[in-house]
């Protein structure tokens, strides 16, 4: 099942226009701008703010420029690259025909950069089946698409512990190398979707009781990372229309 994602809408300012005349129309025009924060997981607890106090003014400009910070919590990212990375087993083309399959993946910050514990099964003819854990590490970037984010100049250490010597050498194969490697890719696209979806649901959104703003939010790119102790914090951009 997908993980569970949530969308927070805090207003910030209220404002209504002076009336004008538009033939026999009295006119006015209300605006509204709010902060809006998402993640994936269940909501944290938060009291309901108040109501910014209506001002009359002249509305914001129309339309939606959102720009919101995503918290990625560790356990989820790590539940969504094994998933990905489990579905793609690969065959070395060396002696006895190793596959490698991923079984789990654990993601953690260390400073500026992540590590995924990347779990493989290595199995082969005559009833060969071990497990063997690497290690892989590098500061997290974003490619050119703004929904993927990887590691840049990523480090790959097997732990030895309990493995022979051909299963290391299986695993320091250049294949196999770059299949851990990309164990540790993280393709947010439908992370970012079910963000979107949870925005979203946010509209029509009603500020003040018989007030209600409706539009449409685009596509979200991501545009910005940080890695902190429990969670990847993304920022993600977006337009749209009200």
């Amino acid at each position: 099942a997908p993980e569970p994602a949530y969308a927070r809408v805090t207003p910030r300012t209220l404002t209504v226009s002076p009336f004008r005349f538009a033939g026999d129309a009295l006119k006015l025009t209300l605006g509204a701008t709010f902060d809006l924060a998402a993640g994936l997981g269940r909501a944290p607890a938060q009291a309901a703010p108040p109501l910014p106090p209506l001002r009359v003014a002249e509305p914001p400009s129309p339309g939606v420029a959102l720009t919101l910070p995503v918290r990625l919590p560790y356990p989820e990212l790590s539940q969504a690259a094994t998933r990905a990375a489990a579905a793609r087993p690969v065959t070395l083309p060396l002696p006895l025909s190793p596959t490698l399959r991923v079984e789990r993946v654990v993601v953690t910050g260390r400073g500026p950069r992540l590590n995924a514990a990347v779990t493989v099964r290595v199995s082969g003819p005559l009833g060969l089946s071990v497990r063997a854990t690497a290690d892989v590490s590098g500061v997290p970037t974003l490619d050119a698409s703004g929904r993927v984010v990887t590691l840049r100049d990523p480090t790959v250490v097997t732990r030895r512990e309990g493995l022979t010597g051909r299963v290391l050498g299986w695993l320091a194969d250049a294949r196999a190398q770059a299949y851990l490697r990309e164990a540790a890719r993280f393709d947010l696209g439908p992370q970012l979707s079910r963000v979107r979806g949870q925005v979203q649901s946010r509209l029509p959104f009603t500020p003040v009781p018989g007030v209600t703003l409706t539009g449409k939010v685009g596509e979200l790119r991501l545009t910005g990372l940080s890695v902190t102790p429990d969670a990847l914090v993304l920022t993600a951009a977006a337009g749209g229309q009200l």
